[in-house]
């Protein structure tokens, strides 16, 4: 019984939440933490150079929690941009005394929205 529990969880898992697409596996892209020292959640990227934008997509609760969908999406290929890392910094809607979960996606400059969200894993502590 407990194993058919866990199917049906990772299906709807990486199925839609809304009509926002999960994908199978942990979100790899430029690093992301979570700040908790204030009044509400904030997101901290790290992104390798100039460009990128950061946004909040979407927010769901669920039992526990909050779930934050986040979107980065890459840089105007044709612009020249110094090689130096960013830190941007995105503040939530989620109040820090409700435990929160983050997904991401990286998109490319033009396009991309049907990229399916990945979970970002430990997300606790500022990158």
């Amino acid at each position: 019984m407990a194993c058919f529990i866990g199917m049906i969880a990772a299906a709807l898992l990486a199925g839609c939440s809304h009509g926002l697409t999960v994908g199978q596996g942990a979100y790899r892209g430029p690093l992301i933490g979570v700040n908790s020292s204030g009044e509400w959640h904030e997101l901290i990227a790290r992104t390798p150079t100039p460009g990128w934008t950061f946004t909040l997509d979407a927010k769901r609760d669920i039992l526990d929690a909050e779930r934050v969908f986040v979107t980065l999406r890459r840089p105007n290929p044709i612009a020249a941009y110094p090689s130096t890392t960013v830190t941007m910094h995105l503040l939530t809607p989620v109040r820090t005394f409700v435990g929160i979960e983050v997904y991401a996606r990286v998109v490319p400059f033009t396009g991309g929205d049907d990229t399916p969200y990945r979970p970002v894993v430990t997300p606790s502590t500022e990158p």
